[in-house]
């Protein structure tokens, strides 16, 4: 019986026959099979609970005689203890890579999540995740590689932390495969993010409306007007249709399908809002050959406020034209969703409670709108001064 070293092996010759095994001499159950094709594999005899088992341990010269008897000797002394560690690497060879999971969470996610957040779900495995850990198997992947990625995006915390809130459940997914047994996101702690609190002021409200009242594409114009008077999200206005609208009652419907909290919602317009809302259909209305009012009804009720002919759908962002109105107005570092933030900050300081803001804007829990309460504490000490500059002016 030969001593397996590389040596040996590399004076051995192809078989004539399919394959030829060698045994070593120095460890008992390890050794090395050759095939008619030259391949050669070390592979190791061992018992576990009693049952013998023969299985492949690696391939020559990847895997050099030395390591070979040393792994060997590892397998066999933990399945002297009954742990078959050399079943659960052939068996989690086979385990599919983080790039696959996350295609099957992603397909588990249509039709249950906004398409925009199916799209911000892409952009982060493909600009991020992916590159870095796309080629691991889900169980080659632990805490550290989860960490290293979290940290690299501290520049970005806010980003950073969106993305272990979609890996969290793409490894639940796999636990409830049973293809892991731990969630490597769990107990990595986020990193802090303070809240954006960018509210435009009164002159730059004034020179925002004097630029769109001033431009051309009145479509956009029109949105942003819109979610600037309603507080509404920028989704929830660019897929309004007009059948939600009723302007009997200078009311809005949002069906559930279309909020982020997944309920109706029932708001109130003021003028200013519906004035828009019937300037939009008037236009509609004079650019068709529409003339009988049911049947302005019916093609109403499937039509989008803002709807996009090249697309059939209506429109998805308005982020470039958003831009251009700002710099024009000289407005800086104002993002559209500023605008809803503007909104609540002018009811708050006019003294409208948290709770009536919270339903108009659509925030499900008061503790989002807490985020406001400091402007309300503000117009709380202004009321007050009111009775104390009663009393000095008297005195």
């Amino acid at each position: 019986m030969p001593s397996l070293n590389d040596k040996f092996i590399r004076s051995l010759p192809t078989p004539k026959t399919r394959q030829k095994i060698y045994w070593d001499d120095k460890l008992k159950g390890l050794g090395l099979r050759i095939t008619d094709r030259n391949v050669i594999t070390f592979i190791l005899d061992y018992v576990v609970d009693g049952e013998r088992k023969r299985c492949s341990i690696g391939r020559y010269p990847e895997l050099t005689a030395t390591a070979a008897r040393d792994l060997a000797t590892q397998i066999k002394g933990e399945a002297y203890q009954g742990v078959d560690t050399l079943y659960q690497r052939k068996a989690s060879s086979n385990l599919p890579q983080l790039k696959e999971i996350s295609q099957d969470y992603l397909k588990s996610c249509e039709g249950v999540k906004r398409d925009k957040t199916l799209v911000e779900y892409r952009l982060m495995l493909e600009k991020h995740i992916l590159p870095k850990l796309g080629k691991y198997r889900i169980d080659q992947i632990g805490k550290k590689e989860i960490s290293n990625l979290h940290l690299s995006l501290k520049e970005i915390p806010y980003r950073a932390n969106r993305i272990l809130e979609l890996l969290s459940p793409i490894f639940n997914m796999a636990i409830s495969w049973d293809l892991i047994a731990k969630n490597p996101v769990k107990g990595i702690k986020k990193f802090d993010e303070q809240k954006r609190e960018r509210y435009l002021s009164d002159s730059e409200i004034k020179k925002l409306i004097e630029v769109l009242d001033a431009e051309e594409n009145q479509l956009n114009t029109y949105a942003i007007k819109l979610i600037l008077l309603t507080g509404s999200r920028k989704t929830e206005v660019l897929s309004a249709r007009w059948q939600d609208f009723n302007l009997k009652n200078n009311t809005w419907t949002k069906p559930a399908s279309m909020t982020k909290q997944k309920k109706i919602s029932h708001i109130p317009l003021n003028g200013e809002a519906l004035e828009i809302i019937k300037k939009m259909k008037s236009k509609i209305v004079s650019n068709s050959k529409i003339d009988d009012v049911e049947e302005w009804r019916i093609v109403s009720s499937e039509t989008y406020l803002f709807y996009n002919p090249k697309t059939k759908t209506h429109l998805q962002d308005i982020k470039k034209f958003w831009g251009k109105v700002c710099e024009k107005a000289k407005i800086k570092n104002a993002r559209i969703h500023d605008l809803r933030h503007t909104f609540a900050s002018i009811l708050v300081s006019n003294g409208v409670s948290l709770e009536v803001i919270g339903k108009l804007i659509g925030h499900s829990n008061i503790t989002t709108t807490q985020r406001y309460s400091h402007l309300a504490n503000t117009a709380l000490k202004e009321a007050t001064n009111v009775m104390g500059n009663k009393i000095k002016n008297a005195e």
